[in-house]
């Protein structure tokens, strides 16, 4: 196997063609699924190294290809972890044809490390290359190797094949190894795998272990080191191995081959041996340190001897320049070199030299009349500062010995010149470690600083909603509730700071209305119950301590005998006494902890450099996957515009995105997707998130049936949800899982076989889990109990096959910090996520699906942070007014970075450089729509290259009249209805029925035509505030419902829907729907769709969710004069697009078409009418002028039977 030998000639494969190969292969393949290795370049003079498993015609070589399968598996698994791409070999592309599987690696200058050793000798020793001779490279090339294994067994993999061929490397004085060789790599799963099946067979263990792969890392240690036997032989003691390496590597490499049984041996304790032994190294060779060349400029003129003179207290005179040098000597004894971030350019950076007392900055030095650059052979420092550079423009910090410094005069260097490259070790070696730039790692940098702006812009909307209050009386006439003894009353107070804030962050009331509004009107954006809970705190600012934290429920309000409001709230503790209070909603409180967790996630993108590279350019490195062809019974029964998307999904990496319109099945994809690739690998590990709640328990239904078919082996699936939510646990929730195999534990012989000690450990974790019939209370539980638990649940969150949750889980930080991975990462609605919230989830695989449809609602608080980040200035203005009001915990040295660019640089160069930074942000922000919608644009360009984002366009849920609607006003009529769905609609009979169809025609479509409130004699209102209702649609649709019913013979009620867009209406909307304890008899007959607790709704709470008949009240209805004014909510396409494809079989729309129709005519920006041609669109197929059997317009007055 490791010989060299000329390849015959043969015809190349068509695939091997576009490669220039060398003429001798490096290894031969062999008749066990060895493969050939070869090197060569592609058309770009790239090199590349190229795996082949020839195959033979005529024969079975399916083995062959599980082989080779299996090797692109786990680089693929290891793709996803962060750093592995430095330590571990990249995997270009694959390839099957005819003739072979292939695997194209990229090794950049690297070779197989067999090739560099020399033939054997007659004592069993390799001769070592020079460069690998010299121990602290050879160490601190194994230590690569080891965080590489690390890494493989981080993720469960064994490697079992580390040998001298498994190594690359380019044998240079950096280090560099890499590791390969996977084909017989194996993940440890369940023993209960079929016996005698291939697969159980090539995963049996077969006395592979980690051990076994830290002892293969331990012989390679021995063969580079050129060890003897005598390392062997339990009996030689240390000392007395070999004189060529020192007792502690000797140690070390016995601890490895478990010749001296160590307890654990893993990565950690592998690569802090190795930093031991380079430590003992590093000392014995200090004395042949590098030295470098620092010319310093000194003398009375000299800025640097100003410097001196101030740090020595004035002992030193100006003119004294022989005091000053011995100053400088004195000072750089043991010197730190640092790399200093140059603010607003990210790719550029200064050296400072730090000494004891002054900061000495360098420059490169220049000679002659000329100045000509010496490419830093020589650094030169003219001024010094007395403090450190601040700590968040350090990059990196390197120590220098005292000897490392030679420092020169101006004059010296020029008599010296000519030698200087002959004495003296060039700067620029140490500037490449400090600041090893590379052509994207600037553009990384600002994707992360992008990254942190949203969250700070984030931070400031929350702390504009931190509510300066004062504690006072409850008025004398207030009637106390016996059942509530702790009661708070408040009034607002000024807050200028805050106000200026809010002004600058484009909230134009001031915090008195807006925590009037926040207390007596539901936002539109949240459902009608989260704001509820508040929190009183003694903290002005937003993550800062507090000495007194209670938390209240709003109750009412009161008048005080000032005139004043005041705001009353029901608590659990006593109002405390605080000279300053401040109230903030739960639900922001809620939104601090996430902002913590992204934190956390944005800290990891920046060590995980191939997410960072793929979201700068997510098509910087398409890969193609060859996967099995799916052909299950599922897979034939999804639609042809699903089955090219799963196909191309499988086949992609690593991203893939698909739009999924409304109705078109985007859950059942995934379903498959999920199958597939349980079916392919048992131990195949999948994430599933979404931003909402909602979302993600969708999910879970759609896989449960999935889930509890008949197996041999069920697939693990955990749900992960925020504590304290007993109400909504499910049989999957991770506690609940944990907890079935703690009882199942307890049952088992195992724990009967087990010792006294162990059993009462386990007792006690059952008892935690209530399972000694005691109630289960956390909160009782002693820490240590706790503890367990958590460890546990965790264990059981590593394991699962299936885990889900929300984008923002607490869980998906904890795996992070584990640096856990998963084999695929599936968001879904991931339109409605913030870039920020969906790091975590792209953090967690290699192989990433996004899910959604940005022509649906956007992620929450979008709209006022874009506008915001299209106004630099004001960024910059509210950054200012902000930064004193964000506590420490919401820092970090990007978002420090951030506030000191905005004091800092107000040059020109500056402003374009912030502004730049703020168009980023907005497209990171809105990660999902910027991908999507940069990949679309490429394709309908037709450039070549793979696609790695495709929309389904095949819709099943509404009746085709209402799709061509949705298709036509949203979608450019790409939207279309599955031919199937379609001769459903037209074949059955509707679930609901009009008792009037001369009132409520029975069409698809009905459009209650409201009287316009400028056309109408006598009509004073239409809308009414406070925002918004409109009383008129009211009776409309409450006349809507008295007509409607279910079909005769229906055999399950059908669903029924009223949304709005406005939570006024919505509230308006249930008081005649949900008329005391009593449903209205009209609406007996139906249920209230999936998920919802009334049949009221607004649009944002109801975007996921459908019914078979859907009302909508537009409410808007005014004399106003522009589009934003006129239409408010009705002028965005994402809402309205959600309001018309709830419905299944009948929608009512309830508005004034001669309303719409003047906004529609109204003179309009060229940014408002791109936004509102979906009207225009949507009037005419509502009006249009043939008529259509499906579509109606009535009259109010003729839905009511008289005139208005």
């Amino acid at each position: 196997m490791s010989s060299t030998l000329n390849l015959k000639t043969r015809q190349l494969s068509t695939f091997l063609q576009q490669y220039v190969l060398e003429k001798k292969t490096l290894i031969l393949a062999n008749k066990k699924g060895g493969a050939s290795l070869r090197a060569g370049t592609d058309n770009d003079d790239i090199p590349v190294l190229i795996k082949t498993w020839p195959r033979v015609p005529g024969t079975d070589d399916s083995d062959v290809r599980d082989i080779w399968r299996n090797e692109i598996r786990q680089l693929h698994r290891l793709t996803g972890h962060p750093g592995a791409s430095d330590y571990i070999v990249e995997l270009r592309t694959t390839h099957e044809d005819e003739t072979g599987f292939y695997l194209v690696l990229n090794p950049d200058q690297r070779r197989p490390l067999d090739k560099l050793l020399g033939d054997e000798e007659s004592n069993g020793r390799r001769s070592i290359p020079a460069v690998l001779r010299d121990r602290r490279v050879l160490w601190r090339n194994l230590r690569r190797i080891a965080l590489g294994l690390e890494i493989l067994h981080s993720q469960g993999l064994l490697h079992r094949n580390l040998s001298t061929w498994s190594v690359l490397t380019a044998a240079t004085n950096e280090p560099d190894f890499q590791l390969t060789g996977f084909e017989w790599s194996m993940r440890l799963v369940s023993s209960d795998d079929k016996p005698g099946s291939r697969k159980a067979d090539a995963q049996r263990l077969e006395g592979h272990s980690f051990i076994r792969d830290w002892q293969d890392f331990g012989q390679l240690a021995v063969l580079l080191l050129g060890l003897n036997a005598k390392i062997k032989n339990r009996a030689i003691p240390n000392h007395e191995v070999t004189a060529t390496v020192t007792i502690e590597e000797i140690k070390f490499v016995r601890q490895l081959l478990q010749i001296t049984p160590t307890e654990l041996v893993d990565g950690h304790f592998v690569v802090m041996r190795i930093d031991e032994i380079l430590t003992v190294l590093d000392a014995h060779t200090r004395n042949k340190e590098p030295r470098f060349s620092l010319v310093v400029s000194l003398g009375q003129q000299s800025p640097l001897a100003r410097k001196i003179r101030e740090a020595s207290g004035g002992e030193i005179e100006l003119d004294d320049s022989v005091s000053q040098r011995e100053f400088v000597e004195a000072d750089l004894f043991n010197p730190i070199l640092i790399s200093e971030r140059v603010i607003g350019f990210p790719d550029q950076f200064n050296l400072v030299l730090r000494g004891q007392h002054l900061s000495y900055q360098l420059q490169d030095y220049t000679f002659g009349p000329e100045k000509t650059s010496s490419n830093w052979d020589a650094a030169a420092c003219f001024r010094a500062d007395l403090t450190m550079p601040l700590f968040f423009k350090i990059i990196k910090t390197m120590p220098l010995s005292f000897k490392a410094i030679n420092l020169m005069t101006p004059s010296e260097m020029k008599a010296n010149t000519h030698r200087i490259r002959e004495r003296f070790t060039s700067w620029d070696e140490l500037r490449k470690h400090l600041h090893p730039v590379t052509p994207s790692a600037g553009k990384e940098k600002l994707l992360r600083k992008s990254f942190a702006l949203t969250q700070m812009l984030e931070y400031l909307f929350s702390a504009s909603e931190l509510f300066r209050v004062e504690i006072v009386k409850l008025p004398a006439n207030f009637v106390i509730d016996q059942a509530h003894q702790n009661i708070l009353a408040v009034r607002p107070r000024p807050d200028e700071n805050r106000d200026r804030l809010s002004l600058a962050l484009g909230l134009r009331d001031v915090l008195a209305v807006r925590l009037e509004r926040a207390l007596l009107e539901d936002r539109t954006e949240h459902d009608e119950s989260r704001i509820q809970s508040w929190r009183l705190t003694d903290s002005s600012i937003l993550g800062g301590r507090s000495e007194s934290k209670t938390e209240w429920k709003f109750h009412t309000t009161v008048t005080a005998s000032t005139g004043e409001t005041l705001y009353i709230f029901f608590g659990d503790q006593p109002a405390p006494t605080v000279a300053e209070a401040f109230l903030i909603s739960e639900d922001s409180v809620g939104t601090h902890e996430q902002f913590l967790r992204r934190m956390k996630s944005f800290k990891a993108l920046a060590e995980h450099g191939e997410l960072a590279r793929m979201l700068v350019d997510p098509r910087s490195r398409v890969m193609h996957i060859v996967e099995a062809s799916p052909s299950s019974a599922q897979f034939l029964e999804l639609d042809a515009s699903k089955q090219d998307a799963f196909k191309a999904t499988i086949e992609t990496m690593p991203l893939f995105l698909i739009q999924g319109p409304p109705g078109v099945g985007k859950t059942r994809l995934v379903r498959e997707l999920v199958r597939y690739s349980i079916s392919e690998d048992s131990s195949a590990r999948i994430l599933l998130s979404a931003q909402s709640n909602h979302a993600v328990d969708h999910l879970l239904h759609e896989m449960e049936e999935f889930v509890d078919q008949p197996a041999d082996v069920k697939p693990l699936v955990v749900r992960c949800r925020a504590g304290g939510k007993k109400d909504e646990l499910s049989p999957f929730d991770i506690g609940q899982q944990t907890k079935r195999f703690v009882s199942d534990l307890m049952k088992s012989d195992l724990y009967a076989e087990s010792s006294s000690q162990i059993r009462r450990q386990i007792d006690q974790l059952g008892t935690s889990y209530g399972l000694d019939g005691s109630e289960e209370n956390w909160d009782s539980l002693p820490p240590i109990s706790k503890s367990s638990r958590r460890a546990l649940e965790g264990l059981v969150l590593r394991a699962a096959n299936m885990v889900f949750a929300t984008t923002n889980s607490s869980d998906l930080g904890r795996l992070i910090e584990e640096k856990g991975q998963f084999d695929w990462s599936i968001v879904e609605e991931a339109g409605k996520a913030t870039g920020g919230e969906l790091i975590s989830p792209l953090l967690l695989s290699h192989r990433r699906l996004m899910i959604g449809d940005h022509k649906q609602l956007p992620p929450f608080g979008a709209e006022r942070l874009l506008a915001l980040l299209a106004k630099p200035k004001g960024v910059k203005s509210a950054l200012k007014l902000g930064d004193p009001l964000i506590g420490r915990m919401f820092r970090d040295t990007t978002i420090d970075e951030i506030f000191s660019d905005v004091e800092a640089d107000e040059s020109p160069a500056g402003e374009q450089s912030f502004a730049e930074l703020c168009n980023k942000a907005s497209r990171a922000f809105s990660l999902f729509e910027t991908i999507i919608e940069d990949e679309f644009e490429r394709q309908e360009l037709r450039k070549s290259g793979r696609p790695i984002a495709l929309p389904l366009i095949a819709q099943h849920r509404m009746h085709p009249a209402i799709a061509t609607v949705v298709s036509n006003a949203f979608y450019e009529t790409r939207l279309y209805t599955d031919k199937d769905s379609a001769e459903k609609f037209r074949t059955e009979e509707a679930p609901i029925i009009s008792l009037d169809p001369g009132k409520l025609p029975d069409c698809p479509i009905v459009w209650i035509d409201m009287p316009f409130v400028q056309g109408t004699m006598h009509m004073k209102f239409g809308e009414a505030l406070p925002k918004y209702s409109n009383d008129l649609e009211l009776e409309a649709v409450e006349a809507v419902l008295k007509l409607l019913a279910a079909s005769p013979g229906v055999k399950k009620p059908p669903s029924l829907a009223i949304l709005s867009p406005y939570s006024r209406q919505v509230s308006k909307l249930n008081g005649i729907t949900e008329a005391g304890s009593q449903l209205p008899a009209a609406l007996r007959q139906f249920t209230r769709a999936a998920k919802q607790k009334t049949f009221c709704s607004t649009v944002d709470s109801f975007q996921g969710s459908e019914a078979d008949c859907v009302v909508i009240s537009l409410v808007r209805n005014n004399n106003l004069g522009n589009v934003s004014s006129g239409l408010g909510f009705l002028a965005d396409p994402r809402r309205m697009n959600v309001l018309l494809s709830r419905a299944r079989w009948k929608l009512i729309i309830v508005g004034s078409l001669s309303f719409l129709k003047k906004i529609d005519k109204t003179p309009k920006s060229a940014e408002e009418a791109i936004r509102t041609k979906f009207l225009e669109i949507l009037l005419s197929v509502v009006t249009p002028s043939t008529p259509n059997e499906n579509i109606r317009v009535v009259s109010y007055s003729d839905l009511i039977g008289k005139l208005i």
